[in-house]
């Protein structure tokens, strides 16, 4: 294990570059991190937010890191760690941005029912996926782009336990008002989204301290994975590069040593490893492309 010091109050959010050689963290310090794997030394620390960065996202082709806090969306270029010009405009607490796997497309989402998509071809935005009843909390892209997952959920402001499954536009084409297909969850909301690289199955980490898979092409619940030592939600669900192994992690009110990242065999469905650590909850995770590597971010 290798302990990465992210900031002055942890990593709140950590990725890995599509080939591996960089791990980005945020922290709660109004920065972000290059770290080398090779060695995991510091390449880079980006400054440039005036509040915390509560996310970090690599590009498809790892050359730009994309930054985002309570005031906005920054770019950086990940080899010299300057700040690439930004058309982005937004002045809301954005709580997440992704990629879509060809570099077309850009998703955020702020603190409205809703995301929001920008072309970063035609630098244009206005389009929004609308139709969950609560702040949507997570976004997600289907291996291939062609799909984005929603949820939505917050415990101040209530929860929204659907999934949505929604249609990218392709060739100029509009939005579609409608989602192409709900998954119904059973919790109060789902706090994070992954899809298997192959099969056509997403995970979910429920706020009941459950994790959901469901065949999201049809929309049936095909297994449900539990951690009973959890009691304040599970956080968190990512899968490897081959599909064969799922990391979670969640949190145990009270008890640090619990909140443990767990590995899980996708084919059996068994928990076959805990990865102990910070002394309190991994609110990140992001398996390294090869593999060989889960990073964890925590407010440790």
């Amino acid at each position: 294990m290798t302990n990465l010091q992210a900031g002055v109050q942890g990593a709140l959010r950590v990725a890995f570059s599509p080939d591996g050689s960089l791990l980005a963290s945020s922290g709660c310090d109004a920065t972000a991190k290059l770290w080398n794997t090779s060695d995991w030394s510091l390449r880079n620390t980006l400054t440039g937010h005036t509040k915390k960065v509560v996310g970090v996202q690599f590009s498809p082709d790892g050359a730009t890191l994309a930054t985002h806090s309570e005031r906005g969306v920054k770019l950086w270029d990940t080899q010299t760690g300057m700040e690439r010009p930004n058309w982005i405009r937004c002045d809301q607490n954005i709580r997440r941005a992704v990629f879509q796997p060809d570099g077309r497309h850009l998703v955020t989402i702020e603190d409205h029912a809703r995301a929001t998509l920008w072309d970063l071809e035609a630098r244009g935005n206005g389009a929004f996926f609308q139709g969950h009843t609560s702040e949507v909390n997570a976004v997600r892209f289907s291996p291939d782009g062609r799909y984005l997952a929603s949820s939505a959920g917050h415990w101040l402001s209530g929860g929204d336990s659907r999934v949505l499954i929604w249609e990218m536009p392709v060739g100029g084409s509009e939005i579609s008002e409608e989602p192409v297909r709900v998954l119904q969850g059973e919790g109060r909301w789902i706090n994070s989204l992954s899809f298997h690289p192959y099969a056509n199955l997403l995970s979910g980490a429920d706020a009941e301290c459950k994790y959901v898979m469901w065949d999201w092409t049809t929309g049936e619940r095909v297994a449900e994975l539990a951690v009973p030592e959890y009691t304040n939600g599970a956080r968190c669900v990512d899968y490897n590069h081959d599909g064969s192994l799922m990391a979670t992690s969640g949190w145990a009110e009270g008890a640090p040593e619990l909140s443990t990242v767990q590995i899980w065999d996708t084919v059996t469905q068994h928990r076959v490893r805990d990865l102990a650590g910070p002394s309190r909850a991994v609110d990140s995770i992001d398996f390294s492309p090869d593999g060989a590597w889960v990073a964890g971010g925590s407010r440790d």
